[in-house]
């Protein structure tokens, strides 16, 4: 970078890149050494629909609005007004379930659903939003979860996430935003 007679210069280090396992760098290698690996813990995702592909494994899903947990693989008539997504939830649940980079390879992965409404679209509905993931939480705690990854984009100081996070937090459930 320059700026009049003053510049400044760098290296730039992909720590990160296709063909990499970011598990070293987290020192995950040594818990999953120490028997560390999720078994006997149930974790939740809280984003749109994840299916079980060769990396990971859904063992069931959640319909926060239905109030039905699902064993099954999601079918579209399951899933009226949502949208699936192989893109983020995909990602996360790899990062969390993965056998191959997961940080809980052996660990309970449930998949709470999130609402269609895009929030940049004109038919976000905010009210509607909200419920859906404090419901889902509230299933999660009930369920016996112990940690739930948020992976949307939440306004967290809305008073009915304070106190749903609280709740959460009281039955020692971890929430990961």
């Amino acid at each position: 970078a320059k700026c009049k007679d003053k510049s400044v210069s760098c290296e730039v280090v992909d720590l990160i890149t296709k063909n990499s396992n970011v598990l070293p760098l987290l020192n995950i290698p040594y818990l999953h050494s120490r028997g560390i690996t999720g078994k006997g813990v149930k974790v939740a995702l809280i984003e749109h629909l994840a299916d079980n592909n060769e990396e990971f494994k859904i063992d069931g899903w959640y319909d926060p609005v239905g109030k039905k947990l699902y064993r099954t693989k999601p079918s579209p008539s399951d899933i009226d007004g949502y949208i699936t997504s192989q893109n983020h939830s995909y990602h996360m649940g790899t990062l969390i379930h993965g056998k191959t980079r997961g940080v809980a390879p052996d660990c309970e992965l449930y998949n709470i659903l999130a609402v269609n409404d895009s929030m940049d679209t004109p038919n976000f509905n905010a009210e509607k939003f909200n419920k859906c993931v404090c419901d889902g939480i509230e299933w999660a705690i009930e369920f016996g979860i112990k940690v739930i990854c948020i992976c949307l984009f939440l306004a967290t100081g809305n008073t009915q996430f304070r106190e749903v996070f609280k709740k959460a937090y009281d039955a020692g459930v971890t929430i990961c935003l």
